[in-house]
């Protein structure tokens, strides 16, 4: 199996056996779907108060994913997680050994930031524009900077197949049966210099125009009204083409509170999107994904429903229901 896993050209280096991409790969996706199944059995359990909090429960799955890589990749769990135990590759220091603690955690955590910083919003929590422009740029660094930055040293470092986590904290993933010995072999200063512009970049980016936050005409308006009521954990509001050429505004939205009929719900957005949009009739639908959700970042359960119509079918569906009924 190591044979077929690892390329011994680029694994052999001073009898250390250093994981190959693949082995570390396989690996990985063993450890996210155990955290995947662990994550779907919280959010079914606690649908509730998980739907109240928005993607601020993505707080509880990062102490989850933190605990489960730092604890088994530490000396106590062996430099092993159960992906890796099954790949029968560890981590390991400079030196061979077993990772401390809060080594092992630090590693964790700059592995799964980008994947919990990922599309993080929280519309209920009103932000002054500087505060915003702070977040984005965290938000920025930790899924572009360190994201890209791990992904394209797993890739291209064959020399060590270090990844900026392990490079941060010096560690290495190899056999599980490697004999203890000196570290040896740099990463390629071209390697190194690629993932400073990443960071360089995913850094100032924010500052650039069409690069910062924003939704266009409307849109901002739209979306800061809807977080201004305090009853979404999630809004994403976005043109979009229609299957058939035509535009489409698209808005969903998570409710914090179990609604009574969601149609209602719906109908309340659409009149928002109405009233704020300079031309909402240049659209062609306008469609409103409307329920509740769970984001804990290992797992996702949504339920929701859609209504789509024309601008003038909501208009005229709005009238109607405003409309006092003659006894």
């Amino acid at each position: 199996m190591d044979a077929l896993l690892d390329n011994p050209s680029h694994e052999e280096i001073y009898g250390r056996t250093i994981a190959g991409f693949r082995r570390r790969l396989a690996a990985f996706l063993i450890d996210i779907l155990i955290l995947s199944l662990l994550g779907s059995l919280l959010a079914f359990a606690f649908f509730d108060p998980l739907a109240r909090i928005g993607d601020l429960g993505r707080g509880i799955g990062f102490i989850i994913a933190l605990l489960y890589f730092g604890v088994q990749n530490s000396d106590i769990g062996g430099g092993q997680t159960i992906g890796k135990r099954l790949l029968r590759i560890k981590v390991v220091d400079a030196s061979g050994n077993f990772i401390g603690l809060a080594k092992a955690h630090g590693r964790a955590a700059v592995l799964i930031l980008p994947v919990f910083f990922n599309t993080l919003q929280l519309p209920f929590l009103r932000m002054a524009n500087s505060t915003q422009m702070v977040f984005f740029v965290i938000q920025a660094v930790a899924v572009f900077g360190l994201g890209l930055g791990i992904v394209y040293l797993y890739l291209f470092n064959k020399e060590t197949r270090q990844s900026l986590h392990d490079l941060i904290f010096g560690t290495f993933v190899v056999s599980r049966d490697a004999d203890k010995a000196a570290p040896v072999g740099e990463v390629p200063w071209a390697h190194k210099a690629v993932v400073a512009c990443l960071l360089a970049m995913s850094l100032a980016g924010p500052f650039f125009p069409g690069v910062s936050p924003g939704r266009g005409p409307g849109l901002t308006r739209l979306y800061e009204d809807l977080a201004r009521t305090g009853k979404y954990t999630y809004i994403d509001v976005q043109n979009t083409q229609g299957m058939h050429g035509g535009t489409c505004l698209d808005i969903g939205v998570w409710l914090r509170e179990e609604p009574g009929i969601l149609e209602a719900e719906a109908e309340k957005v659409a009149r928002l999107a109405l009233a704020d949009l300079p031309e909402p009739e240049a659209r062609d639908v306008i469609v409103v994904r409307i329920g509740r959700g769970v984001d804990i970042g290992i797992a996702t359960l949504l339920h929701t429903r859609k209504f789509h119509q024309s601008p003038m079918e909501w208009k005229n569906q709005l009238l109607m229901k405003s409309k006092p009924e003659w006894k």
